[in-house]
């Protein structure tokens, strides 16, 4: 999976958000707030196709959390930005 060419992360004030550049309109409206998670994850995914599993081990090093713990937390975003237009599965 990956995110879609045009979505840009943008840091407002203490907060990421997800943005559209105008290439995914009219499908995806608005923006997504992210945690600092949610971030390193948008990072990962514009860096081309890849698993939910290359994303936990990518984010095991920086958290001090178990695999299962740090997969469910990337599931349940990847299943919450799935219902959005901006993730190509």
């Amino acid at each position: 999976m990956r995110i879609k060419q045009g979505i840009i992360v943008q840091k407002i004030e203490d907060e990421y958000v997800l943005i559209d550049s105008g290439v995914v309109q009219p499908a995806f409206h608005g923006m997504i707030k992210l945690n600092a998670m949610g971030k390193e994850i948008i990072d990962i995914l514009k860096n081309g196709d890849i698993s939910i599993d290359e994303i936990v081990n990518a984010l095991l090093s920086k958290y001090e959390a178990s695999y299962e713990e740090v997969y469910e937390s990337v599931n349940n975003f990847i299943s919450e930005l799935s219902k959005t237009p901006v993730l190509i599965k």
